[in-house]
């Protein structure tokens, strides 16, 4: 695992998310952004993301 991958999955964790989650979080926002036009708002919403995980993978997009 990369090492910028791995900061991101340990700081999450400590945050709330799980380790693996961050990484599908991620995809599957820029994929509702690209795919289906949304804003990453939106696909937050649809993905029910908390704040204060959004905080965490927003910082990451």
């Amino acid at each position: 695992m990369c090492q910028a991958i791995q900061m991101i999955a340990e700081n999450a964790k400590e945050e709330g998310i799980k380790e693996g989650q961050v990484s599908a979080l991620l995809q599957s926002i820029k994929n509702l952004t690209k795919n289906m036009e949304m804003t990453t708002e939106q696909a937050m919403n649809v993905l029910g993301i908390s704040d204060s995980d959004r905080k965490i993978l927003s910082a990451r997009l």
